[in-house]
């Protein structure tokens, strides 16, 4: 029964978190895979292609799992080839989730390199791992050698490295049709999660039996440092939460840590009491070990006790509103505990740690106590001490209503506005061969309305088409009201995503425009011209569209009679107005992948 009541009198609270988490997500994630799998297929950019092929200048993907995509020279000279892991690899995690990366090869199929795509793994990890040439290992193999080659996962970045090792193993392994390598079983990982897990239910037995655990503190505070710390690095961290939220959580690649979290919460909100940070936290237990080092402690400062009412409030509100606002940052450099795998730790980071736990030799667990967000967001899921029950203030209880009301406006502003600026440290990669060889035909939207400033964009990219004569012979009806959206997708056989597009542009020959003009210095028949002009202006359009992140497709009207007489009808063009095409326009929901279309039998040199 007091478990029910625990868990009723904290519903205000966990429905402001979960709205929260909502408002972070839909800030950096996409809605439409909100309740899918959350493996999302990460954008390739020629940046990144020149990680590897520094002279390229254009590439293709490949459109099946058993062949190569393409790297093509300033030429148009094929210089080498790639393949990229997802989605091949998406179900093999990382510590944040998937680790998607190219591997590039040369023409007969030695790997030249590998070059990471948008992941969640910590920065400082990955560049340490970089500059331990861990992802040169396959470098000079075939896809065989690489299929069948034995790669260690580095201790300390263990999750990072072994999602790696998957992803080459089963890129390789859809590339040449074979099977991947059965997963082996790693005796020193295992020991280490049995070490977790036993250490887990040390710490839960000394939560709720005190008087018997309290004899053996000591030791279990050694455990946690040891043991969760430095052979796991388990803890629990904005970084951790923020990576889950985004990802999804690896139960397959760190079931204890998982296990651990949920227990944990469940702890929380059934007894109201802390678990982790007093039983549970490496870092809190580090902090406390130096704490009984010094006998006699100075007096913390009343200044320091008066604002460490509300540090951790407002350390932890700070970060969650930059994340609301869309800023993109690594949390790892928040908080001091990836000091545990020393290794791979920034040195800010192994900084931090070190100097809170000197002042942890004077004032006992004074991170925890002062600046922790990690422990104030587990704390929103528990009253808190006995002694903070007894003896509440009046003060503390104003703040707290204070900032909840102020959550509650951002989320309101954020749900009324939710076009907020989004900033990301990603390139957009919309350099013109990239877009070209990106184009692709797209005819599932999702439902969001393309803005008028954006078709601006497209028209204006239209536009800049070259036309014979220089005449120009062109017009546009744009169209984004829904229900002549819906009623050309009635009426066109072809156009029925029209229903679902965001807006459509009509692309039409103006004949009082079109040669051979008043002057008459070209024959009749260069008339005809416009179906061209027209044409290069629809393929500016369609490109226009895929560097805007939008998808389109064309839907051909003339010279089909039966087309044009319904469009003519269905939005009362003139007499001198012939529709050549009508392009649909939306936000793409991803399904669609762009073709390899290069044939080099298609190609004469000099004579046919």
């Amino acid at each position: 029964m007091q478990v029910f009541q625990n868990i009723c009198s904290k519903i205000f609270s966990l429905i402001l978190i979960i709205l929260l988490f909502l408002i972070i997500y839909l800030q950096h994630g996409d809605i439409s895979s909100f309740f899918l799998p959350k493996a999302k297929d990460p954008e390739v950019t020629l940046d990144h292609i020149k990680q590897i092929f520094p002279n390229a200048a254009s590439f293709q993907l490949a459109t099946a799992p058993d062949v190569w995509g393409k790297v093509l020279d300033p030429s148009g000279k094929e210089i080498g080839q790639i393949i990229v892991t997802f989605p091949y690899a998406n179900a093999i995690e990382g510590f944040g989730g998937p680790v998607p990366f190219i591997v590039g090869a040369t023409q007969e199929g030695k790997i030249l390199g590998l070059a990471l795509l948008m992941n969640a793994e910590s920065e400082s990890f990955l560049e340490e791992l970089s500059q331990k040439k861990f992802f040169d290992q396959w470098n000079g193999l075939n896809v065989t050698e690489a299929l069948q080659k034995k790669v260690d996962a580095v201790s300390g970045a263990t999750m990072t490295s072994s999602a790696v090792i998957g992803g080459i193993q089963n890129r390789m392994a859809s590339l040449s049709g074979e099977r991947p390598p059965a997963a082996s079983i790693q005796p020193a990982r295992l020991a280490k999660n049995i070490l977790a897990g036993l250490v887990l239910i040390w710490a839960s037995w000394s939560f709720f039996f005190p008087q018997m655990g309290n004899r053996y503190r000591t030791w279990l505070l050694i455990a946690n440092i040891v043991v969760l710390g430095f052979l796991n690095g388990y803890f629990i961290s904005m970084a951790l939460t923020y990576r889950w939220l985004l990802n999804g959580i690896p139960w397959a690649g760190l079931p204890i840590l998982a296990v651990l979290v949920f227990w944990i919460l469940a702890i929380h909100i059934g007894t109201n009491k802390p678990l982790y940070c007093a039983f549970v936290c490496p870092y809190g237990s580090a902090q406390e070990l130096m704490g009984k080092i010094l006998s006699k402690k100075p007096c913390m400062p009343g200044w320091i006790v008066k604002l460490g009412k509300h540090s951790r409030k407002v350390v932890l509100g700070g970060l969650v509103f930059l994340l609301i606002l869309g800023c993109n940052f690594d949390l790892t450099y928040a908080e001091p505990f990836s000091a545990f795998l020393y290794d791979y730790a920034a040195w800010s980071v192994i900084i931090l740690a070190s100097v809170f736990l000197f002042v942890s030799l004077f004032y006992p667990r004074f991170w925890c106590r002062y600046l922790c967000p990690s422990g104030q967001l587990l704390d929103l899921f528990c009253k808190g001490t006995k002694q903070a029950e007894q003896k509440p203030e009046e003060s503390d209880m104003t703040f707290h209503k204070t900032m909840i009301l102020l959550l509650i406006a951002v989320i309101i502003i954020l749900l009324l506005k939710p076009h907020l600026p989004v900033f990301t440290s990603g390139t957009a990669g919309n350099d013109a061969l990239s877009v070209i060889h990106s184009r692709k035909s797209v005819r599932k939207y999702l439902d969001k309305p393309v803005s008028k400033e954006v078709l601006y964009t497209l028209l204006k990219a239209g536009m800049a088409a070259p036309s014979a004569a220089d005449k120009r012979p062109w017009a546009f009806l744009t169209i984004t009201e829904k229900t002549k959206l819906v009623a050309l997708s009635e009426g066109l056989q072809t156009g029925k995503m029209l229903k679902e597009a965001g807006a459509a542009i009509v692309v039409c020959g103006v004949t009082s425009k079109m040669l051979p003009g008043p002057e008459k210095r070209f024959p009749e028949i260069s008339r005809e011209f416009w179906v061209q002009d027209c044409s290069a202006v629809t393929q500016n359009i369609l490109l226009a569209a895929e560097a805007s992140q939008l998808g389109a497709v064309w839907i051909g009207i003339y010279p089909l009679e039966d087309r044009v007489t319904f469009i003519r009808e269905c939005l009362k063009l003139p007499a001198d107005i012939i529709p050549l095409c009508v392009v649909s326009i939306g936000y793409p929901t991803g399904i669609e992948k762009p073709k390899i279309k290069y044939d080099e039998a298609a190609i004469h040199w000099n004579e046919w």
